[in-house]
């Protein structure tokens, strides 16, 4: 199952496997570790806003986001 996931997270920061739950992957432990804690935030922040209307993020938020996740854009 390594080498499946290997060749799927290609240009992604994570997979999510089927009744398992997600693998993870950064440049480095922390940026892993920081990715690790995103769908977790993700998932509380949907059930607080209860179905509000989403505001979009300023590129220069996302920019922010990006470096401290250590992602890479292009890929």
């Amino acid at each position: 199952m390594g080498e499946a996931a290997r060749v799927l997270a290609r240009g992604r920061s994570a997979v999510m496997r089927a009744d398992h739950g997600p693998v993870e992957a950064g440049k480095d432990m922390g940026g892993a570790c920081h990715a690790v804690e995103e769908p977790g935030l993700a998932a509380k922040l949907a059930l607080l806003l209860g179905g509000m209307p989403a505001q979009g993020q300023f590129p220069d938020q996302i920019l922010a986001v990006v470096t401290k996740s250590d992602l890479d854009r292009n890929a």
